[in-house]
Formats: structure tokens, sequence, C-alpha cells
């Protein structure tokens, strides 16, 4: 359905499909065509998203933006300053450094991708689950990272 009204606005606004669905998936944007969809859309969209060459400029309402995975962070649950994953950025360096991919290794232990990210967070987050220790013991020896990293491990 969202499809088909992307595609019968550009019609009626008179731009071709693929200029459209590239100025959505934030690509840059002729100034003509965010004016019109600013106008169509407003108070939403403003001609300044697309100042920087998308949809997606603004960071306060960026839908298409997408985080370096070693720099996500929990909520402390108790409000204030947020939790670091460092284990999970260990993890994801040591994933890199051999060409892998964070789904390659959930599937190497069997696991899903957000079991591997409870595994890393904060011991006080309520998010928390104590990694098995073939899995920390794994990623020891394949990635280097310390057993000590780990506040708990399940046995």
């Amino acid at each position: 359905m969202v499809v088909a009204l992307v595609e019968s606005y550009a019609e009626e606004i008179g731009v071709p499909r693929a200029e459209l669905w590239a100025a959505l998936d934030g690509k840059p944007t002729r100034p003509e065509l965010a004016r019109a969809l600013a106008e169509a859309f407003a108070p939403l969209v403003r001609e300044s998203d697309f100042a920087t060459g998308g949809l997606s400029a603004s960071r306060k309402r960026a839908t298409l933006h997408t985080m370096h995975t070693s720099e996500i962070e929990a909520p402390n649950p108790k409000g204030g300053r947020r939790i670091h994953l460092k284990p999970w950025a260990l993890l994801m360096a040591g994933l890199k450094a051999k060409h892998r991919t964070i789904a390659d290794e959930a599937h190497a232990c069997r696991r899903s991708v957000s079991s591997l990210r409870s595994f890393c967070f904060d011991v006080k987050s309520p998010a928390f689950r104590s990694p098995p220790r073939a899995i920390v013991e794994r990623w020891r020896d394949e990635y280097g990272i310390p057993l000590e990293t780990w506040p708990r491990i399940a046995d």
C-alpha cells in the first residue's frame, strides 16, 4: 500500500518514481522536489530537512539514520547517565577484525542477535543476561575478549 501511495504521489506531482524514492531514502534531492514535499507534508516535513542531502538530515526526526553497532547504549533504568556497552564494543571490534557480522556470530553460537546483545548490557540493567561459559570462552579464544569483561558467567 505504501508503494502504491508513493508511486501515485510521484505521478501526481510529475516526478520520476525513482527520484521520489531516492528522496525518501535520504539521497540528495533537487530543491524543487524538496519544496513540493515540504508544502505537501507540512508541518511534519520541512524544506530544510533536505538541505544536507536527504530526508533524514535532521537527527531529531531521523527514521532512516543507522547507527554503528559499537555506539549502542542502553538507557539506565534509574535515569541519568547512560550505560555504555563495553563488551558489545569489544565483540564488534573482534568481529570486524575477522570480517564477520553479528548475524554470522549469532548463527555460530546458535543464538539470536538480540540474545548476544543482552549478554553485553551492564549487570545492573534489567536487560542483562549472563552469557554461557561456552560462548565467552569462544569469544576469548576467537576474538581475544578477556573473561573478566563479563560481570557474571552462566555455567
